[in-house]
């Protein structure tokens, strides 16, 4: 993700800008958010989520007992841009809806289901989640957190055979 162009960076920066207004903090910068964004910016921050996630992945082939900062840290690192950018884009289609935001949504909606089937029926880290379930170190909102993961994974079909 290294390689990414100017423009790329820019609309990628424009999804993800905040500001802070008084006691709120990190709230998005609305205006800044373009239509042409979303495509150039979501398809790169999908990439990046992909590349990240892999590496993930393949760092849990090497961790027989993974612990919270292996796995849940990475995690969140990875989903805060991402996050972030598709919270904001699915929040102006509902305050402020557009054509163009819309139709440029549409254009990228495919390769945000793809990622999402990816991540969710990840073996790799479903088994890494299951063994994590099992430390006795974890606390109860970590406990907590593992749990919601691994159900949300079997919603998406990762335990499913064949």
């Amino acid at each position: 993700m290294n390689d990414i162009n100017e423009d790329t960076a820019l609309a990628i920066d424009r999804l993800t800008a905040a500001k802070n207004s008084g006691v709120f903090t990190h709230l998005p910068d609305w205006h800044l958010v373009q239509s042409e964004d979303v495509v150039k910016g979501l398809t790169a921050l999908i990439e990046r989520t992909r590349t990240q996630f892999q590496t993930l992945e393949a760092s849990l082939d090497q961790t027989e007992s993974p612990s919270w900062q292996d796995i849940m840290v990475p995690m969140e690192e990875m989903f805060h841009d991402f996050g972030s950018a598709q919270s904001r884009i699915h929040h102006l289609q509902s305050v402020c809806f557009s054509d163009e935001v819309q139709e440029a949504f549409e254009e990228v909606q495919p390769a945000l289901v793809t990622l999402g089937l990816e991540m969710g029926q990840s073996r790799k880290l479903f088994d890494a989640l299951s063994r994590l379930k099992k430390d006795s170190n974890l606390t109860a909102t970590q406990q907590k957190v593992i749990e919601n993961n691994i159900k949300h994974m079997h919603h998406q079909g990762v335990s499913l055979d064949g």
